[in-house]
């Protein structure tokens, strides 16, 4: 499993690359770990999107551990954008669209 961050206009997207390996729950505290020293330099007072395909309890993970960030999205490639599911910044609401 691998991590690569991109950065967008207020906001970085943190692309979760399984790289075919099948992850178990037992895997969560390791996983958070290493996601925390892919980002320990980077500020938080901006967005941050989740991008890639993993399991749904390691979203759910990651969107806890990220509640200190400004805003959380999740990349939908459906509508190719990241939909909010949560916010601190006034103006920016739950359900809309960052388009990426």
């Amino acid at each position: 499993m691998k991590f690569e961050i991109t950065y967008g206009k207020g906001f970085i997207v943190l692309v979760i690359d399984l790289e075919g390996e099948v992850i178990e729950p037992p895997q969560l505290n390791d996983i958070v770990h290493k996601v925390n020293e892919e980002l320990k330099d980077i500020p938080k007072n901006q967005g941050i999107v989740l991008y890639g395909r993993a399991p749904i309890w390691l979203y759910s993970t990651l969107v806890h551990e990220f509640h200190h960030w400004l805003w959380i999205a999740v990349f939908d490639p459906r509508i190719d954008g990241a939909v909010v599911v949560a916010s601190h910044l006034k103006g920016l609401q739950i359900g809309e669209v960052i388009p990426l």
